[in-house]
């Protein structure tokens, strides 16, 4: 940076971790006007004091946002008619042996044993 100074940090609440990231949303003018973007699972399992209580009306906590009429749910992101969604890719080297390990580990991965270990950490299955 060569002689430039550096600027003073902006002062108020710093997230550290999703829940921070959720709290913060969830306080901010009671959560009236605020927009967060998270993950359906973090939201939903890990947060999911917060989420259970602004589902049932008892508090301020967070709500899910439905776009065009669709709502966020495991069924909507699973066959993609909810249009936020992130998608995760396994990538393995096109040379890497067909009996080989990693081949098997990302069969084992997508195969109905693995999917449902997935569906169990919360996770949406892939179709």
């Amino acid at each position: 940076m060569q002689g430039k100074k550096i600027m003073t940090p902006a002062e108020g609440d710093v997230a550290t971790s999703m829940e921070d990231i959720i709290d913060i949303v969830a306080d901010a003018d009671k959560g009236k006007n605020s927009i967060g973007y998270s993950s359906y699972y973090y939201a939903t399992t890990m947060y999911n004091t917060a989420f259970n209580a602004a589902q049932s009306g008892e508090s301020d906590g967070i709500k899910l946002i439905e776009i065009d009429g669709i709502p966020p749910t495991a069924e909507t992101i699973q066959d993609g008619t909810y249009p936020i969604s992130i998608e995760f890719y396994i990538v393995i080297n096109s040379s890497e042996p067909q009996n080989s390990n990693v081949r098997k580990l990302v069969e084992a991965m997508i195969g109905v044993e693995g999917q449902d270990i997935v569906e169990g950490a919360g996770y949406i299955r892939i179709k």
